[in-house]
């Protein structure tokens, strides 16, 4: 609750995307060379790695319904936490802690319906006159309507969609109780729940005959509808992430942890749930720790550049919880030596030197006692204030 609060800036700015948010994808392709690269329709079954040459390790993926497995430099996984734990990862030798916050991190119930209307009735002047974008809120099981923005210029007397019905949490999970996976058939219980639920919100407060009145008005306009419950999709496994309490410290840095191989990124990999933000700032960081994996020249000032944060938004710096904070500790006997240009993205420079380190011991926690001073020279030389240009 308290990121949630943290992300609703009371005197932000909203935008409505004309198209749908589905066109800032569709821009984002549009830049890719290789459009034959981005397939839909495929499903990942397992992720592990490819040990062939231990000088270069390599992750394969396997994808449902293919012969052989496709096999890359490096992943970046951004499906849900719940559809993830559908994948085997066990050639991964995750992190225990990874694959705990994968098994246990929350994500929020949430269902949505829309119906439409032949008349945008509630826009009539003579009538309701909600002439604008906004939400009305009630304790009727309905929860949340919103009236959009984007057809507010549009003629009243011509057909319209209204979000008769946005729920979270304990409310989504009663009213998907009446959602259809093939809706609207099946789902006569819920249109009459919709329609007494809109007329009883509208209504004047005691006057049945009003109520009656919105009543017929509203199923007299009614075209069709659609219901959808995010728990019922097996490729989300659930809306957003909703993390319980104590989720976020204890598991959100081995959630993000990697060796530059295979990153977790998405909005529950970030601080950003629910929010496209989120799952942009978790790409930058997967990127980052990619990068600072390579032994390419070039990508290696790249992620110079990141550290120093002298990338530009929207793309970086690397977001702000990648600071260093007090609870992360630094390797016994050493100190900052104010050598560090900039602490940020420190965090997820050293995850990605201790998970290469964990890899190699070969067991899911990493074991301090095995580390030797050659494994963490690069972290030793920074904070000694030796890494010169190569940090």
């Amino acid at each position: 609750m308290v990121l949630e609060y943290l992300d609703f800036d009371p005197v932000a700015r909203w935008w409505c995307v004309e198209g749908g948010t589905t066109e800032i994808a569709t821009k984002m392709q549009a830049t890719i060379k290789e459009q034959n690269a981005i397939q839909f329709g495929k499903s990942v079954t397992a992720i592990s790695y490819n040990n062939s040459n231990p000088q270069n390790l390599q992750v394969d993926v396997t994808v449902d319904g293919e012969a052989s497995v496709r096999t890359y430099d490096a992943v970046f996984n951004s499906a849900p936490l719940g559809a993830m734990q559908h994948m085997q990862l066990e050639g991964l030798n995750l992190e225990w802690g990874m694959k705990s916050a994968i098994r246990s991190l929350g994500y929020g119930a949430s269902c949505k319906v829309g119906i439409r209307f032949d008349t945008m009735w509630w826009m009539d002047p003579n009538g309701l006159a909600i002439t604008q974008g906004g939400q009305a809120k009630t304790d009727l099981p309905i929860r949340c309507c919103v009236y959009p923005s984007y057809n507010i210029y549009d003629p009243q007397t011509g057909p319209g969609v209204l979000l008769v019905s946005y729920t979270w949490s304990a409310e989504a999970e009663r009213i998907g109780a009446l959602i259809n996976r093939g809706s609207p058939d099946h789902e006569e219980p819920l249109k009459d729940l919709l329609f007494h639920d809109l007329a009883r919100l509208h209504a004047k407060s005691g006057d049945d005959d009003d109520y009656q009145r919105l009543h017929k008005l509203i199923s007299d306009s009614y075209l069709d509808h659609f219901a959808y419950n995010w728990y019922q999709n097996p490729r989300t496994v659930g809306a957003f992430a909703w993390f319980g309490p104590q989720q976020f410290s204890n598991y959100y840095n081995n959630l993000t942890a990697s060796a530059g191989k295979y990153m977790v990124i998405g909005e529950a990999a970030s601080a950003h749930h629910a929010w496209v933000v989120g799952a942009l700032e978790s790409a930058v960081r997967g990127v980052y720790q990619f990068l600072c994996n390579s032994t390419d020249s070039a990508a290696q000032d790249v992620a110079k550049d990141y550290e120093l944060g002298k990338i530009p938004g929207p793309f970086g710096p690397l977001p702000s919880e990648y600071s260093r904070t007090d609870d992360i500790k630094l390797p016994e006997g050493t100190e900052l030596s104010g050598a560090m240009p900039s602490p940020v993205g420190e965090l997820a420079r050293m995850q990605v030197l201790l998970e290469g380190i964990r890899l190699k011991q070969g067991g899911d926690r990493l074991d301090p006692s095995k580390i030797t001073e050659d494994q963490i020279k690069p972290i030793l030389d920074l904070l000694d204030g030796k890494g010169g240009e190569k940090h």
